[in-house]
Order: C-alpha cells, then structure tokens, then sequence
C-alpha cells in the first residue's frame, strides 16, 4: 500500500524513490489526492472515491480543528481558545470548495471560471473515476462498490470519529458562510447525488446484500477497518486500486 499525500509532486517523488519491486507489486494507492496523483501507475488503476455533503465535510473538517487534530492549524487556532467564527474567515483551502478543486486539479481549477468548474469536476468525476460512493450513505456505497468489483460483503469499523465532550455548536451564520464558500462544491455535489440515488434505487440495486452488511454490523461481527478490507482484497485479485478519498 502506498499512502497518497494530495500532493502530486511530494506523492510522485515519494514513490519514485521506493525500490522497483515495490514500486511493481504495490496495488493499492490510498489517501486525499487530486484527480492525478502523479503516479502513472494509480491514475491508470481502477479509481474509486467516496464524496461528501460539502456543508457537513467543513463543519466536519472545523471540529477536527477544533479538537486540536490539524497539526498544522493548532499554533494558530488552539483547541482550548478555538473561535470558529474566526476560522471561518481564515485564508484556508480546506474550508471552500475543496473536492471541486480535488477532482479538477489546483493548478487547472483556478484557471476555471465557476460554471467551467462544474462542468469540468462532473465530467471527471463521470468519465475518470471508476466508481464513486456518497458519504452519506456509505453502507449502499460499499455495496455498489462490492458488486461493481466482485468484493466478498465489506464489514467495517468506524475511524476518527469526533470528540462528543468538544464538540462546537454551529449557528445559522455559520452554515451561511459554509454554503458560500462552497457553491462548487455544493452544485457538483447535488448532481452527483442525484445520479447516485438513481443508481441505489434501481432494480438492480442489491437491497438484501445491504440488509445483510447492516445486520452484521449491527451484531458487531467481523468487523476488520475498511483499509484492511481492500488490502486483503487486493492481495488475492491483483487489481490495482487507487482509493482516492475526497476531503
């Protein structure tokens, strides 16, 4: 497994140093990346990536900020004086429209104008990504994915879940700057929920494999973590997957 930092040029690097035989016997890339990783090998693999609410990843993104868990914010807004509305009017990439610009590109995203953008993040997200899932509704994202790439039932645990005892209180302003700042995000977001709701209820849609996934995690059975999953998958397919996880 080869971890995928979103940068291209530090994921190209990174993986250009490994030896050959890890570089020729790795299948599975997993992490935030854009579009292209940079790596021939990922972005010519089966891709698939799970997408989120845009409004409900930045108050996601803001609490684990406020818990002190970005390493890179905690200088400037520590968890024990955390301000969200100063956070919110904080210059950072990861509070506005962070997976249109994550299935463009940087570079090319800001080039775009907003219309251009959209259209731009749907036709990579229908034409480049293999398959997508929708954060809200995991479990009928695993069993799409599961069919799609003939997986056995994916039983999972649940990772990086918030603080209940820090958690922030978001008042109607700040759901209002959220949804400016992320009109891309929330335009893309709306259309590849539609065209995913029409595929989980569709006729083929495997309803009793998804009972079955929900009863199993229910009784807390075999629960290994998602990433462990794919790993054990990979090593008795050969495929060659890039898990590209939108932000």
């Amino acid at each position: 497994m080869f971890s995928l930092s979103g940068n291209p040029n530090i994921d190209f690097q990174n993986f250009s140093l490994r030896s050959e035989h890890y570089k020729a016997n790795t299948r599975l890339f997993l992490g935030h990346s854009q579009i292209e990783s940079g790596i021939e090998r990922a972005d010519t693999g089966v891709i698939i990536t799970i997408l989120r609410d845009p409004v409900e990843r930045v108050k996601s993104f803001c609490q684990h900020a406020a818990e002190g868990k970005s390493e890179y914010l905690r200088d400037k807004f520590p968890p024990e004086s955390f301000n969200l509305d100063d956070f919110l009017a904080y210059d950072e990439i990861s509070l506005s429209n962070l997976q249109t610009r994550f299935l463009i590109g940087h570079a090319k995203f800001e080039t775009l104008n907003k219309n251009e953008a959209i259209d731009q993040a749907l036709e990579n997200l229908f034409n480049k990504i293999s398959y997508y899932g929708i954060q809200e509704y995991f479990d009928e994202s695993l069993i799409f994915f599961s069919k799609a790439l003939n997986w056995r039932l994916p039983v999972y645990i649940r990772k990086n879940t918030k603080d209940l005892k820090k958690q922030i209180t978001f008042e109607s302003r700040h759901i209002e700057i959220i949804q400016r700042l992320n009109e891309l995000d929330i335009a893309v977001y709306n259309q590849e929920k539609a065209h995913f709701m029409q595929t989980i209820n569709s006729q083929s849609f495997d309803k009793a494999k998804l009972a079955l996934l929900q009863k199993k995690n229910k009784e807390n059975q075999y629960f290994i973590s998602l990433e462990y999953y794919l790993i054990d998958l990979l090593m008795r397919s050969g495929t060659i997957l890039k898990k590209y996880c939108s932000p």
